[in-house]
């Protein structure tokens, strides 16, 4: 199977956990994933802005934002990009919303195993894709 190549952008303020995470990337046998690290969301929506980001995993505790103004805030900017949250609060009813409001997936620190972040990241791409796909065919019927 051939390693699929995608730019990610990770905004995580705590350097353990985005060596975490940069290992499970660096380290996957189906991803060949070019990364971009912010630690505060404002640099971050102005990366996304700039490169061409595939999908981010943002925390919700950054120093410039907190809780799920950070995701919302970032998502209104960049609605196209999949976007998956990576925090250490393990707030179900906050997942939930999260996802209603269009998060792809919600991570806890901790919880995931390498191949679970791997999968959530490819699924994530996929479903954005088959989003745009579906617009585009809503948009010429």
């Amino acid at each position: 199977m051939e390693r699929q190549r995608i730019n990610l952008l990770v905004v995580e303020d705590n350097s353990d956990d985005f060596f975490f995470l940069q290992r499970v990337l660096k380290s996957s046998e189906e991803i060949d994933a070019v990364i971009f690290h912010e630690e505060r969301l404002e640099p971050a929506m102005a990366l996304a802005a700039r490169e061409a980001v595939d999908a981010a995993i943002v925390d919700l505790s950054l120093p410039d934002s907190f809780g799920l103004e950070t995701f919302i805030a970032f998502h209104e900017r960049h609605p196209t990009i999949p976007t998956i949250i990576m925090t250490g609060h393990k707030d179900h009813d906050l997942a939930f919303r999260a996802v209603q409001a269009g998060a792809q997936d919600y991570l806890f620190k901790g919880d995931p195993s390498a191949s679970a972040i791997i999968r959530t990241i490819r699924y994530a791409i996929e479903r954005q894709l088959l989003t745009v796909l579906q617009d585009e065919k809503a948009s010429r019927a």
